[in-house]
């Protein structure tokens, strides 16, 4: 690991266990049709009732106020950290559409573009974060990223029998191979290998860069000329580091008095379940069947064993609700599953067992998805708003992945990884550009 990676890593430590500094009360509630639930709580274990502080009548209560201020004070802290963070650990995790902390294989045709939930619905063709990969990308059909790419190591990129749009920059530490493709680059190109193109051409709109030494073979373009320099891509994808720093949030989470304990029937419950801010946990497994669950401000769940999505779990999050659920175990998710909510960024699950991951059968997953030690197959045509991190991605059918990008604007702190001065995209945290002065996505 590089210096900078172990700084993240410290960092990145130091978020899980700020993100755990809250807490306040929950309430099962037993009309699912209710906007909000009654004050009263009929059906709560109880244990979770010895636990649960008073209630007042008007404004937060007192337990809900100092929530609100632990979590000030935790993004305060947040925004200490080295400056590749992005100021929570959402925004330094979740930066890309899709991200392999080993390889990528699109053998279908791909679209990665984004969304902005904090400012309404879905539009077409606005950006999104694109792709990033720790070892290599091969793309075996038609493939647009309205975001860019990013590859480290050796494997590098591989295009072949299709068409190939990147609105942002391809970053390759390794070679660029392209097989009967046309490819079109809307900014810049780096490549530190060779590039060969067969029955192919690229055309790059703006500047090719590659090592000295290194040779393209092939019809390519490049409206900004060839530079020599060295190309170093530090690898996208937050794995080994954090996926240990999780290890010590659990550890932690085991000691700590202040987290609620649930009984796992809550997390399956068909009347409804409500978090408000604070930290709770379900000791062993826990299955989600179909339910709806509503999360009043910052919540965690920690589940200390495997989690099962058996049917539909509709998570409505409102303005100011944020969920974070830590698996211990392995997340697995039936055919059928779907996780939906309207509001993609605020809705986050970190896997630390190995997971096999199959969307099939009408399964479905919108949110953000930390499993670096699990595979991920997408196995039916799919359109889903999320960003995912894994270990492998397969893309056997047609898919469209909307990036969130409300992500990237932490509650409580002004910009995130976002919005920072610039003058070129090297300047920004990637995958960020460099547009008009400021790092963004090229979002309107």
């Amino acid at each position: 690991m590089t210096h900078r990676g172990v700084r993240r890593a410290a960092a990145l430590g130091w978020q899980l266990l700020l993100l755990v500094g809250c807490t306040e009360d929950i309430r099962l509630f037993t009309d699912a049709g209710l906007v909000s639930p009654p004050p009263a709580a009929a059906r709560v274990d109880a244990a979770v009732a010895a636990a649960m502080p008073s209630a007042t009548d008007a404004g937060l209560s007192a337990s809900g106020a100092a929530c609100e201020s632990a979590a000030q004070n935790a993004l305060a802290s947040l925004r200490q950290a080295p400056v590749d963070s992005c100021g929570s650990l959402a925004a330094e995790t979740f930066r890309y559409n899709a991200c392999a902390c080993v390889s990528m294989v699109l053998s279908a045709p791909f679209t990665s573009d984004g969304l902005d939930s904090s400012r309404g619905p879905y539009v077409p063709a606005e950006p999104g974060a694109g792709l990033g990969s720790n070892r290599s990308f091969v793309a075996t059909a038609d493939l647009t990223l309205l975001g860019s790419l990013r590859v480290a190591g050796t494997g590098g990129a591989t295009l072949m029998n299709g068409t190939g749009h990147i609105r942002g920059s391809a970053s390759l530490e390794g070679p660029l191979t392209l097989s009967h493709t046309d490819a079109q680059l809307e900014r810049d190109l780096w490549v530190g290998g060779n590039i060969v193109l067969s029955d192919s051409q690229v055309r790059v709109a703006g500047t090719l860069y590659q090592p000295p030494g290194r040779v393209f073979v092939g019809a390519l373009s490049a409206g900004g000329g060839v530079m020599t320099r060295q190309v170093n891509v530090e690898p996208p994808c937050p794995c080994s580091g954090m996926l240990a720093q999780l290890g010590v949030m659990f550890a932690a989470a085991d000691s700590d008095s202040a987290v609620i304990t649930l009984p796992a029937s809550a997390l399956s419950d068909a009347n409804g379940l409500t978090l408000s801010c604070g930290r709770y946990r379900v000791n062993g497994d826990g299955v989600i069947g179909a339910s709806r669950w509503v999360v009043e401000r910052a919540a965690v769940l920690i589940v200390a064993g495997d989690l099962a999505v058996d049917s539909r779990l509709e998570v409505e999050l409102g303005e100011r609700g944020e969920l974070d659920v830590f698996v211990q175990g392995a997340l697995r998710l039936q055919p059928g599953a779907q996780i939906a909510t309207a509001r993609p960024a605020a809705l986050r699950f970190y896997v630390q067992a190995q997971s096999d991951l199959r969307l099939t059968g009408g399964a479905r997953f919108t949110g953000n998805l930390y499993a670096p030690d699990s595979t991920l197959r997408v196995m039916e045509e799919q359109t889903f708003a999320a960003s995912l991190v894994v270990r492998e991605l397969f893309v056997d059918a047609p898919t469209t992945i909307h990036y969130d990008r409300a992500v990237l604007r932490p509650s409580g702190a002004a910009n995130g990884c976002s919005d920072a001065a610039c003058s070129t995209d090297t300047d920004c945290v990637a995958p960020l550009l460099c547009v008009g002065g400021r790092c963004g996505l090229g979002a309107p």
